[in-house]
């Protein structure tokens, strides 16, 4: 009696083996495709991490022109304010000048009386004062002997830093005459007055106005004092100038500021 002995085929065993070991590796490899690593992680924060630095930086940025841009519009309007509101002065440097009544000039030349009135002024730097030194001349076209000479050192002190408007003034005044007396009877026998002049000293205060137009000027005031010393009630023509009361007013004086 013989022996059956029965042999398998190894070759779809081995088949099998080989399939489910590509199946394997095919998963392995589908599985780390999908799984990122430590680096891609780190990678994908520092991307993030600088999208929301720079967003944050614009955003600061933003702010910051924002800022800026109002900080610059408060200046605009403080300055604003300070030229319309708060007044300035036109000469913070000082300035000087000249100023001629040329209307009082015309006016005299219907008389047989001519004064011209001039005057210089200078305006100190940073402050609201002004100096001035006023010239009076007053001649007759009848009595030519006769002059009177009125030189003054007058200080004004504004209301406004602008040097315009409404201002205080005081002044001294030094006065010169000359002419002759008035002449006089003697037995009814009429003696013509002789020559003679004298001066005068004298102290004055007032108010005066001032409008300014950029370098020109429109002046007026008026003043109220004495005289002190010489004796000229009995000068010829004297006027005003004759007596102790002193009364200056003018109206319509134009000056140059330069």
């Amino acid at each position: 009696m013989h022996a059956t002995t029965c042999t398998r085929n190894p070759v779809p065993a081995l088949r099998r083996s080989g399939w489910i070991l590509i199946a394997l590796l095919g998963w392995s490899g589908a599985s780390g495709a999908q799984t990122p690593t430590a680096d891609d992680k780190l990678d994908t924060l520092l991307v993030k991490q600088q999208e929301l630095l720079d967003r944050q930086i614009n955003e600061t940025q933003g702010q910051l022109d924002t800022l800026l841009a109002k900080q610059q519009l408060l200046l605009e309007g403080q300055e604003r304010i300070e030229r319309e509101v708060v007044p300035q002065d036109p000469f913070p440097n000082g300035a000087r000048g000249f100023a001629f009544n040329l209307p009082l000039l015309i006016a005299s030349t219907a008389s047989t009386t001519r004064m011209i009135s001039a005057s210089l002024f200078w305006f100190p730097p940073h402050s609201q004062l002004e100096l001035v030194v006023p010239i009076w001349i007053r001649t007759m076209n009848e009595h030519p002997e006769f002059r009177g000479t009125l030189v003054d050192l007058q200080g004004r002190y504004y209301f406004s830093p602008k040097r315009s408007g409404f201002y205080w003034l005081a002044g001294l005044r030094q006065a010169w005459l000359s002419g002759t007396t008035e002449g006089r009877f003697d037995d009814l026998t009429y003696v013509e007055g002789e020559r003679t002049s004298f001066s005068k000293s004298g102290v004055y205060g007032g108010v005066g106005f001032r409008a300014n137009s950029n370098r020109f000027y429109w002046n007026c005031n008026v003043a109220f004092g004495r005289y002190f010393g010489g004796i000229s009630t009995e000068m010829r023509n004297a006027g005003m100038i004759g007596e102790d009361f002193l009364l200056d007013a003018e109206l319509f004086k134009f000056g140059l500021i330069f």
